[in-house]
C-alpha cells in the first residue's frame, strides 16, 4: 500500500514520514521526491528531496522525468522515475511519500492501493512554526493556507491526521489509521 502525506508547510508531513521509516523499516519505505527549490538547512539532499536545477519554463521536460509532477509557488516537485522501481523491487512493503495536493490526485489516479493522508494543523501553530523556521516568509504561509482550504475542499482525501496534540498523539492516530486499511497490527510500545 502507498501512503501519500499532504499538508502545508510545517504540518508534520517530513516528520511522520521519518517516524515510520525509523521505527518500522521492516514495513516502509520512503518514497524521496525531487524539488527544484533550495534546500533548508536541515535538510540532506537523497534523504528529504533530490534537489535539482531546472527552469520553470522546462516543466514539460520535467513532466517526462518525474511521476506526479507538479509546479507549486515558483518551484518544481515530482517524484524520479527511477524512485518509481523501488516499489518493484519491495512489494512487501508500504511505501510513504509527501507530495503536494495536486500530485497526490495525480497518484491516486495512477496507482491502485492508494491512501491519500492529509495533515491538517491549526492556523496559529502554522504561524508559530513558520516563524521558527525562518526561511519562509508570511508569502508562503499565504500560498500553503490557500492551498490548505482548496484541498479540503476538492480532495477526497483517505483521512485527515490532525495534527494539533502532541506528536505522540498524532502518530497514535495515523498508525491506528495504518492498522485499519492494511489489517497488520503494529506494535507502538516503546518507539513513541
Amino acid at each position: 500500500m502507498i501512503f501519500t502525506l499532504t499538508g502545508p508547510s510545517c504540518s508534520g508531513k517530513s516528520a511522520v514520514l521519518r517516524y515510520l521509516v525509523k521505527y518500522y523499516p521492516e514495513r516502509f519505505r520512503a518514497i524521496t521526491t525531487a524539488t527544484t527549490r533550495n534546500p533548508r538547512k536541515f535538510e540532506k539532499g537523497g534523504r528529504d528531496y533530490f534537489f535539482e536545477e531546472y527552469p520553470l519554463e522546462g516543466f514539460d521536460e520535467w513532466r517526462g522525468l518525474h511521476v506526479a509532477p507538479v509546479m507549486f509557488g515558483k518551484n518544481l516537485y515530482g517524484i524520479p522515475i527511477h524512485q518509481m522501481a523501488a516499489l518493484l523491487r519491495h512489494p512487501e512493503k508500504h511505501f510513504i511519500v509527501v507530495l503536494e495536493w495536486q500530485g497526490a490526485l495525480d497518484f491516486k489516479q495512477m496507482f491502485q492501493n492508494v491512501r491519500n493522508v492529509y495533515i491538517k494543523v491549526q492556523h496559529k501553530k502554522l504561524v508559530n512554526r513558520l516563524s521558527n523556521r525562518k526561511q519562509d516568509g508570511t508569502e508562503r504561509l499565504v500560498i500553503d493556507r490557500e492551498a490548505g482550504i482548496h484541498t479540503s475542499v476538492t480532495i477526497p482525501y483517505d483521512f485527515i491526521l490532525r495534527n494539533k496534540h502532541r506528536f505522540r498523539n498524532t502518530m497514535k492516530s495515523m498508525l491506528d489509521y495504518i492498522e485499519q486499511e492494511t489489517g497488520e497490527i503494529i506494535q507502538i510500545d516503546g518507539k513513541l
